[in-house]
């Protein structure tokens, strides 16, 4: 049901060293772990849900390739796999990293791990947004 193959994924230059396989092997995994987004936003007219499941899965399957592969990717920031709440550089503390345990974040625990990279974000913005959470069913 994937809407993206290796040579249609959006974000292709942003893992210029990644081979065709191990791109497809991430959507595999997106495919297979976020099944349910393909039944997201089905109040909407056809081509909308369309484009946006395209959109979610490429973020989704970039969100994985940089965790996965952090020293491949390009123009792109992330924490190494590792939810953070926030940095600190500087001052009398020196450097102070907290790490998110996601309570009272309004995010299931799950969904929290999207937060380790710029894709995962944007992805979890999406996810966040869908009328369903909502109950706004049209």
């Amino acid at each position: 049901m994937s809407n993206i193959t290796p040579t249609t994924f959006v974000y292709s230059s942003n893992f210029p060293t990644l081979s065709s396989t191990v791109v497809q092997a991430g959507i595999d995994y997106i495919e297979t772990t976020f099944s349910g987004i393909f039944s997201l936003w089905a109040k909407l007219p056809q081509v909308t849900q369309q484009a946006k499941y395209t959109a979610l899965e490429n973020l989704l399957v970039a969100w994985y390739l940089m965790d996965l592969n952090p020293r491949s990717v390009v123009g792109a920031t992330g924490s190494g796999g590792q939810v953070i709440a926030s940095k600190k550089v500087g001052g009398r503390e020196g450097i102070e990293i907290k790490y998110n345990d996601s309570k009272g974040s309004g995010v299931s625990s799950e969904l929290m791990n999207l937060t380790t990279n710029t894709f995962g974000e944007k992805a979890l913005l999406m996810l966040n947004s869908v009328p369903e959470r909502w109950m706004i069913l049209g």
